[in-house]
């Protein structure tokens, strides 16, 4: 199995090779992103307050991306990835001060800064549209869902199990370290990723893309990849610990193992879909993407910390399956002249998706602990019928060969 993921790695261009390395490296400082929403509801922010703290600055981060993105449009695509680096050190610096505190105002302030640099993101998707050459994209993908998840197995359970072993106070300090990491991950980027240029990222672009003018597979695979979007702002990372925080005796070593079985399925399963023949990536699209909701399913009715950990494992497997090829499809039909365009234009619908998506998953976790879950599920499902025909199309071109 390692022979044949080694043999993919080898054929990967070398700036292929050393952006998923980076992305490996990252993988445990990401663990912040489980710490805050856990820091905010136990300093005492209920959860539907958090879900609007979150859309707010969801809201304001968007006012202020579109003014610093228009100067990065034409930008390096790794200089950005050291500013995402640099503004999310600040982010979180920021957070330690209204954690300590107790300053709601601050928390807002800190959350409109990390807001900010997801904002610029694309530029991941950009330099993956750039590095990963189309003929080997989706085993590209396999091996980029490889290592970092691989990575995450590893270090999440024990990043969890010292930090939920630290009081309130230790676990607030902490985030001076991830502040301190976010940014030698920046700097980082701009040592070991190759640049491939300056690019049009789109960041604040968008509105120049005419519908009419697109093909119409990537129309729906648009609305797909939103749908998918929606069903992830539904069921943030919020929402998940405030469900731990109902039915676990230890929410965030709870959330780390749920996180850490992620890379599980992901890890293995990645390796041995770089032997699967490409004819059979309509039915990994569609086992993996029922799997998912099936999972949000889950979720949706249970009261057992064992049995939601548990749900990482379908999760991550349908992720896994259905990611390479859903991603392939996407890319294959944006025209390579509008890629920036394009892709700006999508990062610009999720960043509105995530300006509401908070609010509504806090207000209905506020309701029932479950019902972000369960509406997630039902979005889920909606995106998979739309997207079964795109696949099925982009299997035959790549086959040559009907499919069975």
């Amino acid at each position: 199995m390692l022979g044949v993921l080694l043999k993919e790695w080898r054929l990967l261009p070398r700036a292929a090779r050393r952006y998923i390395m980076y992305m490996t490296l990252t993988t445990p400082a990401l663990f912040v992103w489980l710490l805050v929403p856990y820091l905010m509801l136990k300093v005492g922010i209920e959860v539907a307050e958090a879900g609007l703290i979150l859309s707010i600055a969801s809201a304001s981060a968007a006012g202020l991306n579109y003014l610093v993105g228009k100067y990065l449009d034409y930008a390096d695509p790794v200089k950005v990835m050291f500013l995402i680096g640099a503004i999310e050190g600040i982010a979180y610096l920021t957070y330690y001060g209204g954690f300590v505190g107790r300053l709601v105002a601050l928390v807002l302030v800190a959350a409109v800064i990390e807001r900010l640099a997801r904002g610029f993101y694309v530029v991941y998707a950009v330099y993956e549209y750039d590095a990963y050459p189309e003929d080997r994209r989706e085993k590209a993908f396999m091996i980029h869902n490889t290592l970092p998840y691989a990575a995450q197995l590893i270090t999440y359970p024990l990043i969890g199990l010292l930090i939920s072993s630290l009081s309130i106070e230790g676990q607030i300090n902490s985030l001076i370290a991830f502040s301190i990491a976010s940014v030698v991950l920046g700097a980082l980027a701009l040592v070991m990723i190759p640049s491939l240029g300056r690019k049009e990222l789109g960041i604040s672009k968008g509105s120049r893309v005419s519908i009419k003018s697109l093909p119409k597979g990537l129309i729906i695979m648009t609305v797909a990849i939103l749908l998918l979007g929606l069903g992830t702002e539904l069921t943030p990372t919020l929402a998940l610990t405030y469900l731990f925080m109902n039915i676990s005796k230890n929410p965030l070593l709870s959330m780390a193992l749920y996180e850490a079985l992620t890379g599980v399925p992901i890890t293995i399963v990645s390796i041995l879909m770089l032997r699967a023949s490409p004819t059979r990536g309509y039915l990994f699209v569609i086992t993996g993407m029922s799997l998912i909701a099936l999972g949000d399913l889950i979720l949706g009715f249970s009261n057992s910390a064992l049995i939601a950990i548990s749900v990482a494992l379908i999760e991550s497997l349908g992720y896994a399956l259905m990611d390479p090829y859903f991603m392939d499809t996407l890319f294959a039909n944006i025209p390579k002249e509008k890629r920036g365009e394009v892709l700006g234009a999508i990062a610009g619908i999720r960043r509105l998706l995530c300006i509401a998506g908070p609010a509504i998953a806090g207000l209905l976790a506020s309701i029932d602990p479950h019902l972000p879950f369960l509406t997630s599920a039902a979005v889920i499902v909606g995106a998979t019928v739309l997207v079964s025909k795109e696949v099925k199309v982009r299997i035959k071109v790549k086959t040559s060969s009907p499919l069975p």
